[in-house]
């Protein structure tokens, strides 16, 4: 086996020039749930392993007026017990909760569960629809994108190699706003997601607002039925056509065969999945 260097920086400009000096030969360590794995199976072999666990500056959940930023090294279970996030956000709480075993959120982040960019990340669906930015960090500059406009493909993301995630910014949802988080697994627990939706919409006088349905685990990156959106938007509950929008979001899909689920399954699931999810919030 060849040897690996190893550092440890504690402070967050110390891991960019890490990082801006081995580039590709480097990886990023955090909680080490999908890192380890992927070194043990020979799928990622890096030559340098820039730990980033004691950057305190990465640790925060604050809270604003109106927003709440989350720090990338703020691990699931942090989230799933967070009682000001379940209160102000249940829904990123009720996403942490399914995310494999008690032992494994204690130690999994949520900047890694963004930053694998696997197509089944289940913290990303209901992110997306709160409309979540995050911060990219590089040794040349700092800057804000839609967490949507994050991800390229499986394993693919818009940080390369020289950037490391930042914090994870979201609105704290309105009176007004409904979200519903829909997903299904072949077992009850500890097991990968087949297909998750999210729907989020904003109930006003002149209708609904802001209508965001997002499927996960159902194409290479998390993705929204934005013909599904268009159905949604002005209308007043009552009109919706909960079938119609349903099958369309399904006919947006482009899921895979794998050993978990076949893509005719998936797109199914994708359809049931948006009808419980549109029933949840408009009914």
């Amino acid at each position: 086996m060849n040897e690996i260097e190893y550092f440890n920086p504690t402070k967050l400009r110390e891991a960019l020039k890490l990082l801006s000096r081995y580039k590709e030969k480097a990886a990023i360590l955090a909680g080490g749930t999908e890192l380890v794995v992927d070194m043990k199976s020979g799928k990622r072999k890096p030559q340098v392993i820039i730990n980033i666990k004691n950057i305190d500056s990465l640790k925060s959940i604050i809270f604003s007026k109106n927003k709440v930023k989350i720090g990338p090294l703020v691990t699931i279970a942090e989230i799933e017990d967070n009682p000001d996030l379940n209160e102000k956000i249940p829904v990123l709480c009720k996403a942490a909760s399914v995310i494999g075993s008690r032992q494994i959120r204690n130690i999994a982040t949520i900047g890694g569960n963004i930053a694998n960019a696997s197509p089944c990340a289940d913290m990303v669906p209901p992110l997306i629809a709160l409309d979540a930015r995050v911060k990219l960090h590089s040794e040349k500059d700092t800057r804000d994108i839609l967490l949507e406009d994050f991800f390229l493909g499986p394993g693919e993301t818009v940080a390369g190699f020289n950037k490391i995630l930042g914090d994870i910014e979201v609105d704290i949802p309105g009176p007004n706003t409904r979200i519903a988080h829909q997903f299904i697994t072949l077992r009850r627990a500890m097991d990968v997601t087949i297909a998750s939706i999210v729907v989020r919409i904003d109930l006003t006088s002149k209708g609904i607002k802001k209508p965001k349905i997002v499927m996960g685990a159902v194409a290479p990156t998390p993705t929204r039925s934005l013909k599904g959106e268009l159905l949604l938007h002005n209308k007043a509950p009552a009109q919706v056509d909960i079938n119609g929008v349903a099958a369309t979001a399904a006919a947006e899909c482009k899921p895979i065969s794998d050993v978990r689920a076949s893509a005719e399954y998936r797109r199914e699931m994708v359809r049931v999945l948006t009808k419980k999810a549109l029933e949840e919030v408009l009914l």
